[in-house]
């Protein structure tokens, strides 16, 4: 008995792929496709908004998405219309081979991951710009073994940098990201990984002196607001005073450019971890020196960074557990790992000083569609194969996050790089932010002053809890 599939999508793609398995795969049979458009000799099913009732006429065994370009948004909608059953959706790899040559194969059809649904076809960059730009430049990358820092070192590489240079604090993370370099075969005079802390000074001063980047990546944070509400001290100690420890290392040692990694929790603070990283924007945003130029890239939720909800879902999946959100109402914006650090790299070619490039996250998703599309893509239902429960928001949480202030969006650019925006300069105050983290220094040094700097950093910011 034949194989039944559909074929999302009846453009070049989705014909490749019918007459490939026309031609290959005997065992199958295109039923037919479902597109919104009409097509001469193409038999179209039905439009995606009757997908369900097409797949209850047709009862097919497989479901293909063959829309190389098509948004994340298009895909979870496909998946919040076939909640109700448990066909099997796949779909047409999204890569730029595919895209531009429309290489199209059964075989190389595939499973839906995450960022099918939450993220964006890769975007089309210039690479021989950005090679230019890179080329034969040292880069340091802080936090350069974690998430973000690590796909941004994966990156440099192929950009033909003279060395890419990681400091990290984990020695787990940089012996993984060790190993990695290895078996993929990149020359060691293409890499140094190095131990240390952003909060060390005189470690940070060392490594910026050994190395003399030319440009710095400034990626080491800690990030979960969760956690961050209980270790206030250590929040401060890295977010704020281990930012300064790096803008300053790097003004002293002639960095020519210095980006801070940064976080829509920056945006109206509502958690001590959100404030921290705002602290730290204004104190990078206030930084002047000849040599060095410095600027921010906000974004948010990244699918798949550590810590992420995603894996979380996916692991609760799996283990037919229930999946647990925080509240249904909540919204979060995503992006890959893959495109946040594209970015960043490009938003570095970009030279003006005190600037913040605010990457385009898409829309804002609610958790509870997230976790819906989960389960589906795992090809099971929703609230029958595996519940959703609710857990209530964790201390720090907002309810919606915010990629820009009230007060900014009248800044607000865009850029002639793809989905980065930009927010033009602002007075940012250069000694009120001084005395600021000269406070929050002071703080730390003393025991037992977690209430006493959240009643400070209240004082700053009345969003905060």
């Amino acid at each position: 008995m034949k194989k039944k599939i559909i074929i999302i999508g009846a453009g070049i793609a989705g014909r490749l792929l019918e007459a490939d398995i026309k031609h290959s795969y005997h065992n199958c049979e295109v039923v037919g496709f479902i597109d919104d458009i009409s097509r001469a000799n193409v038999k179209i099913l039905g439009k995606i908004e009757e997908i369900e009732g097409v797949l209850g006429r047709y009862k097919v065994d497989e479901v293909v998405i063959a829309i190389p370009s098509a948004e994340g948004s298009l895909v979870r909608r496909i998946l919040m219309l076939n909640l109700n059953n448990r066909v099997p959706i796949r779909i047409v790899p999204r890569e730029q081979r595919v895209i531009r040559h429309n290489d199209v194969q059964y075989q190389a059809v595939r499973e839906l991951t995450d960022e099918d649904w939450l993220g964006r076809p890769p975007v089309r960059r210039s690479i021989n710009g950005l090679e230019k730009y890179y080329k034969n430049k040292i880069v340091l990358v802080t936090g350069g073994a974690g998430s973000i820092g690590s796909e941004i070192v994966r990156q440099l590489l192929e950009l033909k940098v003279k060395k890419v240079v990681v400091m990290d604090n984990s020695e787990w993370l940089v012996y993984g990201l060790e190993q990695e370099l290895k078996e993929a075969k990149v020359k060691k005079s293409k890499y140094e990984l190095m131990m240390g802390s952003v909060v060390d000074r005189t470690r940070t001063e060392e490594i910026m002196k050994k190395v003399k980047p030319r440009i710095v990546f400034h990626a080491a944070a800690y990030k979960h607001v969760h956690l961050m509400e209980k270790y206030v001290g250590e929040a401060i100690k890295t977010n704020v005073l281990g930012t300064k420890n790096v803008a300053d290392a790097a003004t002293r040692n002639g960095v020519e450019k210095f980006v801070q990694v940064s976080t829509d929790k920056a945006v109206n603070p509502a958690s001590v971890m959100g404030a921290t990283k705002k602290i730290a924007e204004m104190y990078v945003r206030q930084r002047r020196s000849e040599v060095t130029s410095f600027s921010i890239v906000r974004f948010g939720n990244v699918i798949n960074s550590q810590g992420s909800v995603l894996p979380m879902f996916s692991r609760q999946v799996l283990e037919r557990r229930e999946v647990t959100i925080t509240d249904k109402r909540m919204e979060r914006y995503f992006m890959s790992i893959r495109e946040a650090a594209q970015l960043v790299i490009m938003s570095a070619t970009r030279m003006t000083q005190g600037a913040i490039y605010v990457l385009n996250m898409g829309d804002l998703i609610s958790v509870n569609e997230v976790a819906q599309c989960a389960i589906r893509s795992h090809n099971l239902i929703p609230d029958k194969d595996v519940k959703i429960k609710v857990v209530g928001r964790r201390p720090g949480e907002k309810m919606v996050e915010e990629l820009f202030a009230k007060e900014e969006k009248r800044q607000v650019r865009k850029t002639s790089l793809p989905n980065i925006w930009q927010l033009q300069n602002g007075s940012s105050g250069s000694r009120q932010n001084d005395e600021v983290v000269n406070n929050l220094q002071q703080m730390v040094e003393k025991p037992q002053q977690n209430s006493k700097i959240i009643v400070y950093l209240r004082t700053m910011f009345s969003t905060l809890r």
